[in-house]
């Protein structure tokens, strides 16, 4: 290869959780606790990985992921390479914890 023609250098966005976010991951079950921890550190090489949900309505512009029955709530700045996680719960009370928040 010529010069300057080396593979692309992986972009690595930031994470960063509000404060809520670090409470809600800390009640989690300490099985849970890890399986979400290791999703979610995989956001900042792929924010929007296969299986990803873009949410609607009121909470347009936030991201989903899935990990078994919990969901972690997050939005992407693609231009800043930063994802912050806003919120993390159980599947059944999820959406209602992410609007009451008002995110």
């Amino acid at each position: 290869m010529g010069e300057g023609q080396g593979s692309p250098r992986p972009v690595t966005y930031q994470l960063v959780f509000r404060p809520s976010a670090i409470r809600d991951l800390t009640k989690l079950p300490a099985d849970m606790r890890q399986q979400v921890a290791e999703r979610m550190d995989a956001l900042t090489g792929e924010p929007r990985p296969p299986g990803t949900e873009q949410l609607r309505g009121k909470l347009k512009g936030m991201w989903r992921i899935r990990v078994r029955d919990y969901r972690v709530g997050y939005e992407v700045d693609d231009g800043a390479l930063i994802v912050t996680v806003r919120a993390i719960g159980h599947r059944r009370g999820f959406y209602e914890l992410a609007l009451r928040r008002g995110l």
